[in-house]
């Protein structure tokens, strides 16, 4: 068996390595992320439970929406003290990943209300979901967040997206059933459910033989974490192996460049005319296309990212490829719909994201001041070189 100690450290070690690495276009106007602390290493973790998976008592549940209300009742802000997000409304947005040379999904937690203005959310990340790795994405479970030691007050939002394999998923004494929708990734499923403040940290990772549940303690937090496993469930009601999910999403050999007098020449390329004021200022493109094969749903890989500034408001551009085979034409992105007057955009404001079809590819640009800006920079954006690899359809 796997020492769970071994296990988890070398996840948070890989995602604070990849953190570094993030580009910046992640900061978008319509979001304060809350810090993950993935460069935090476990100083001690001792097993405090264990036995197999069907040793659990089980309760069939349903998920919870992809959008709602946190139960519980609002509670004033606290000077020094952590905020609650009981009482407020969340939403759950899947967006593709568009950072050059990147293939998943993120995922984004966002509370709405006077306190979290203009939101307060967290998220991020990449992946997909893969025969052997079918949890991809999560939020309010480790690896994705870890306990720093400071308690939120009320219940909060915690949820996981997985690969169309995973039917429930186990989560303590619960049995949550997985659902799909029109807001995620074609043939990807979600399990979205309420964290106690002093419930055990849900844990992703878990293996057969390995304990269910364990207590863990951060170098910068006293005391002891309690935690329990997530365990992937298919049809027929057999838990799944859930290995690390980190590493799937990220893929090497993009060209960072910052100024326009820089940009790197690669496989992919962007320009832009009519539109005064629309400036790059930095991006990153690949210098071959890859094709990724081992996964299942749907997924897009990014060839090209720039990040441009228009009166202020900063936007990233991408344009996504289908990434099992590029030139073909890439399926829908989830959560985006026509724009009005506009037949050939497609629009997901709560995301911040608004899309056009290139021939075989999407056009794609996050962020601005909203739907009315990002048309008018799709508008002026042109996908100028395209390097295919020559056996793609």
């Amino acid at each position: 068996m796997n020492d769970p100690f071994d296990t988890l450290r070398a996840e948070l070690v890989q995602a604070a390595a990849r953190a570094e690495l993030a580009s910046p276009q992640r900061r978008w106007a319509w979001i304060r992320s809350r810090p993950h602390g993935v460069a935090v290493v476990l100083a001690a973790l001792v097993v405090c439970g264990g036995g197999a998976a069907a040793a659990v008592s089980l309760t069939a549940s349903p998920s919870q929406p992809l959008s709602g209300r946190v139960p519980g009742r609002v509670a004033p802000p606290r000077r020094m003290a952590p905020l609650s997000v009981a009482g407020h409304p969340y939403s759950i947005r899947v967006t593709p990943d568009l950072s050059a040379g990147s293939a998943g999904w993120a995922v984004w937690t966002a509370y709405e209300g006077p306190p979290y203005a203009p939101g307060l959310g967290g998220g991020g990340g990449g992946g997909y979901p893969t025969p052997t790795v079918p949890i991809f994405q999560g939020s309010g479970v480790v690896p994705w967040n870890i306990p720093t030691g400071a308690h939120v007050r009320g219940d909060s939002v915690g949820l996981v997206v997985t690969g169309p394999q995973v039917a429930a998923v186990r989560i303590g004494d619960l049995t949550i059933r997985t659902f799909t929708s029109a807001l995620l990734p074609g043939g990807d499923r979600a399990a979205v459910f309420f964290l106690a403040s002093r419930a055990p940290t849900p844990v992703v990772g878990w293996r057969p033989g390995q304990p269910i549940k364990f207590r863990m303690r951060l170098p910068a937090g006293p005391g002891f974490y309690a935690t329990t496993a997530v365990i992937p469930v298919d049809s027929a009601g057999h838990t799944l192996s859930s290995p690390s999910p980190f590493g799937s999403g990220y893929r090497r050999g993009a060209s960072f460049w910052q100024a326009p007098s820089a940009v790197t020449p690669g496989a992919c390329g962007l320009t832009q005319h009519g539109l005064p004021g629309l400036t790059p200022e930095w991006g990153s493109t690949i210098q071959h296309i890859p094709i990724v094969r081992n996964y299942v749903g749907e997924l897009f890989i990014s060839c090209v990212s720039t990040e441009y500034y228009l009166h202020g408001w900063p936007m990233t551009a991408a344009v996504l490829l289908d990434a099992r085979h590029p030139g073909a034409a890439p399926g829908p992105l989830p959560g985006a719909n026509p724009v009005t007057g506009h037949p050939d955009i497609v629009d997901f404001p709560s995301a911040s994201l608004s899309a056009r079809r290139v021939g075989n590819a999407w056009l794609v640009v996050q962020g601005g001041s909203g739907t009315t800006q990002r048309v008018q920079a799709l508008d002026a954006l042109h996908i100028n070189k395209l390097s295919l690899p020559a056996h793609t359809p």
